[in-house]
């Protein structure tokens, strides 16, 4: 008889190489595999693509319309709609397969040494962070770069200082600039809500999906199927949660030096 198991729970997922000093945890390991992914599909998309579009090119099209069609709405530039909806898609389908990366046949089952080769990279609080810093570093980088004076007075609100006339507007400058730190704790703000909110919905899962199955053996196969495909859909939507706000973040700041 299969003996139920609950998972190990853990917040740091497990070593699976050390080369040269350079730890590769579960997690990395699985953002590479996915990359790899991105590119073979890069490849074949750029081999096959054709004038008249085969049925999986029309799907590709569609989401590529879909995207553009909100970066247009967000930016109100088609030239800037055009410059950022990559970085948006690529960015959602690189989401959209770590929150279900576990869950292809084989992957989530393969162990070494008793410790899982591969976890969902959106499972790990450090990925989740990197991502939401890449997108709101970024966007301050492009920013910075475009009207650096601007960009700096409007993110410490400097403009009443510069504005100040008398000594009665003094109160008025301070009660600015107390804003603009509030505005840097803002933008600290965003960074975790959206790293927090994209890990915690996938580790929850995952967690809520192993400790049913292990139970006990009535529990292990028909039981956690509901919770599986409650898993999926919440990953399906995270995905669009999380590209949707990096996309407002995005075009908010940017916008704000025009």
């Amino acid at each position: 008889m299969i003996e139920p198991k609950i998972p190990n729970i853990s917040l740091v997922p497990s070593e699976v190489l050390n080369f040269q000093g350079v730890t590769i945890n579960s997690a990395v390991l699985s953002s590479l595999v996915i990359t790899g992914i991105f590119l073979l599909i890069a490849v074949i998309i750029r081999l096959n693509l054709k004038i008249i579009p085969s049925k999986g090119q029309l799907i590709f099209e569609e989401v590529v319309s879909f995207f553009y069609n909100q970066c247009l709405t967000s930016f109100g530039d088609e030239k800037k709609a055009k410059r950022y909806v990559s970085l948006i898609i690529t960015l959602f389908l690189f989401i959209f397969i770590a929150n279900q990366f576990t869950i292809i046949p084989l992957v989530g089952s393969l162990v070494l040494d008793n410790h899982e080769v591969f976890k969902s990279p959106t499972g790990h609080l450090s990925q989740t962070l990197t991502l939401s810093i890449v997108i709101l570093g970024l966007s301050h980088l492009i920013a910075l770069f475009t009207a650096p004076w601007k960009h700096i007075a409007n993110l410490l609100n400097l403009n009443a200082l510069f504005e100040m006339k008398s000594i009665a507007d003094l109160p008025n400058v301070f009660l600015q600039l107390f804003l603009g730190i509030l505005n840097i704790i803002g933008e600290l703000a965003k960074v975790i809500s959206l790293s927090a909110r994209l890990f915690g919905n996938i580790f929850a899962g995952e967690v809520m999906v192993g400790v049913i199955a292990g139970l006990s053996f009535y529990t292990m196969f028909f039981v956690p199927i509901p919770f599986i495909f409650l898993s999926i859909f919440s990953g399906i939507v995270q995905a669009f949660v999380f590209s949707f706000l990096s996309l407002s973040f995005m075009s908010d700041i940017i916008k704000s030096v025009e």
